[in-house]
């Protein structure tokens, strides 16, 4: 993008006082616009004038009548709040608040407050104690929500906690491809620890059949390159995998629309499928 566009892409809005002040400084500054003062304002800031470090303490304070109503327990006024301290980048409060309205919906719907810890869980990084956590809140008031299951159990894979993660992706695994993709990696890695050969068995042919499926008739390149990383995920695992590897490169060349896959693509991945959580993005945020 060039200058001029960049600069026509550009608007300025300022807080109402901010406007307001700025206004009343060209108005009584007589040649001088509002746009004159911003540009000055700008150059100082180029040619080294200090920079704000932290908003007024009014900026980041919630309103006064959300926190009264939210003292009374009104969940709408909670959930503004959680908003508010969301859109200045305050994460951890935010989910906080979010998991406290949560708990207030729970004890008239634990349903509805399942599905709410969900929501919450959803809108963290994918590496997140927090999310973790409150994805227990929501299985702790509506056990039977797979979406939660699924969502944890993925989140669990992640963080290396393969045996929990069997356990709750064992309920999901044949409602969500990726699912079925994240419990068969699992499994195949705490098989090969035990040495359990049929167990390993079972997992690779899972994990086949997930990659397969994933593959079917694809006509999304993004897809691409995420499914050969898990297909090099198997490749790395040593040469008892590499006839299952040509095999699952053979399917995705007859069966989808994207350019031909050969093993020379197949780079190392230092750790399963923690690096790009495919499952995560792709497994339902809706509950």
């Amino acid at each position: 993008m060039d200058i001029a566009s960049e600069r026509r892409s550009m608007p300025v809005r300022l807080p109402p006082d901010l406007h307001k002040a700025l206004k009343d400084l060209a108005d009584s500054t007589p040649g001088t616009s509002m746009n004159d003062l911003l540009v000055a304002g700008a150059r100082s800031v180029l040619n080294g004038g200090q920079l704000p470090q932290s908003r007024e303490p009014r900026a980041a304070d919630a309103r006064e009548d959300l926190v009264t109503a939210a003292l009374s327990g009104e969940i709408g006024a909670i959930k503004g709040i959680a908003q508010h301290y969301g859109n200045l980048g305050l994460v951890n409060l935010s989910s906080l608040l979010f998991g406290l309205s949560a708990e207030v919906t729970g004890a008239t719907d634990p349903k509805l407050a399942s599905k709410e810890f969900v929501r919450t869980a959803s809108r963290l990084p994918h590496k997140s104690d927090l999310a973790l956590g409150l994805l227990r809140a929501a299985l702790r008031h509506n056990p039977e929500n797979e979406v939660a299951k699924n969502h944890l159990g993925q989140r669990l894979y992640i963080a290396g906690n393969y045996r929990e993660s069997v356990k709750y992706l064992a309920a999901v695994r044949e409602r969500d491809n990726h699912a079925k993709l994240f419990h068969g990696f699992a499994s195949l890695y705490l098989a090969r620890e035990a040495d359990n050969r049929s167990a390993t068995t079972r997992a690779r042919d899972e994990i086949v059949v997930a990659l397969e499926a994933w593959a079917f008739g694809n006509q999304d390149t993004r897809d691409r390159g995420r499914w050969l990383r898990r297909v090099a995920e198997l490749d790395g695992l040593g040469a008892d995998y590499q006839q299952t590897v040509d095999e699952l490169l053979a399917y995705a060349n007859d069966n989808t629309s994207w350019p031909e896959v050969s093993r020379a693509e197949l780079a190392p991945t230092p750790s399963a499928l923690g690096d790009d959580l495919d499952g995560l993005a792709a497994a339902p945020t809706t509950v």
